[in-house]
């Protein structure tokens, strides 16, 4: 699933997010910006979604790779012992 999220364009990801949760479900508005702050919020919630998609699964990549080699350290088996 990361490899697939880091390689897919943000653009792409948007389209599908705006079209899942937009269009078909209808729990997020697909145009305006909204007149109060909780409105705005709401309004930036998919794009924020769209951005972060590449960046969190880097992020994840990364830590579950750490997690991994960490598990094999000594003070962790003499931890386990």
């Amino acid at each position: 699933f990361t490899t697939f999220a880091t390689s897919v364009p943000n653009f792409v990801i948007s389209l599908a997010l705006i079209f899942i949760f937009g269009v078909q479900l209808r729990w997020f508005p697909v145009t305006g910006d909204g007149t109060s702050f909780l409105e705005r919020v709401h309004h930036l919630i998919l794009p924020a979604l769209a951005l972060a998609a590449g960046s969190l699964a880097t992020i994840t990549r990364v830590t579950r790779q750490s997690m991994i080699d960490n598990v094999k350290a000594d003070h962790v088996e003499a931890a386990r012992s």
